[in-house]
């Protein structure tokens, strides 16, 4: 599909092509071709990719789980929000 794209020219900053699934475990992308990487790159570059909720979830889980929790970080959080508005409130 991708390989008629180059030779059709719709790609770039006036075509949006979405990818569903998630591209290094499809199967369309083993299958044999005569279009160069690069011209493959170039095509996808920029396209809109989707993964099914169990892997975003397993990898969400995986990169987050590293990070130690803190539990003042949800108020640091607010204390700026409401520096910032009382600042542009002109009440400090």
């Amino acid at each position: 599909m991708f390989c008629l794209a180059v030779r059709e020219q719709v790609y770039g900053s006036r075509y949006q092509w979405i990818i569903l699934g998630y591209p290094s475990l499809s199967t369309r992308w083993n299958e044999p071709t005569d279009c160069s990487m690069q011209e493959i790159i170039r095509v996808i570059n920029g396209t809109l990719q989707t993964r099914n909720q169990s892997e975003y979830i397993t990898e969400y889980i995986k990169q987050f789980s590293k990070l130690e929790k803190d539990y003042f970080d949800a108020y640091a959080y607010d204390t700026i929000w409401s520096l910032a508005y009382l600042y542009q409130s002109h009440l400090l």
